[in-house]
């Protein structure tokens, strides 16, 4: 979390050049799907299953269930709250990217929303009806997934950070 993304930018660009990803979509979704950087949401998940009682797994254990069934029957479904809030972080962080597709991708027919807002801004002056058009038409996404997962995300941003 301390060290800076524009750090590690020249050697993922070196990376992608060589796996050949420069000017595809690839490096914008892989690495987010991943879970590459995410050092915001490994502490989100942390804290969520030290939240979680031990006598839990200890009750599973007893029962006859192995760590990995614990994990897969107990704890898993226990931090569902937990999964679909870093997964609609992780989509809003990556839909607004701005830097990475002004990075990776050099044809102006792939240029992500922000990118095009931006492009389309710098051509056509602050117009600011077809500037907000554009602003809505970027945000509406991330309203359908913030109100299709609002109950997770509430219960788990509520009770990542509770020390059982």
């Amino acid at each position: 979390m301390m060290v800076p993304f524009q750090v590690t930018l020249f050697p993922q660009y070196a990376l992608y050049l060589k796996l050949g990803w420069v000017n595809t979509y690839l490096p914008l979704m892989v690495p987010p799907f991943l879970g590459v950087g995410g050092a915001l949401f490994i502490f989100l998940m942390r804290q969520f299953f030290l939240s979680i009682p031990n006598e839990l797994g200890e009750a599973a254990v007893i029962d006859g269930c192995s760590t990995i069934g614990v994990f897969w029957r107990i704890m898993l479904p226990l931090a569902r709250t937990a999964m679909v809030t870093v997964v609609i972080f992780q989509f809003v962080f990556t839909w607004n990217d701005f830097f990475g597709p002004l990075i990776y991708l050099t044809n102006s027919n792939m240029f992500t929303l922000p990118l095009g807002i931006a492009t389309f801004q710098s051509a056509h002056g602050t117009d600011v009806g077809p500037l907000l058009a554009l602003s809505l038409l970027a945000v509406i996404p991330i309203l359908i997934l913030f109100f299709v997962g609002q109950k997770a995300f509430v219960q788990g941003i509520a009770t990542t950070g509770l020390k059982g």
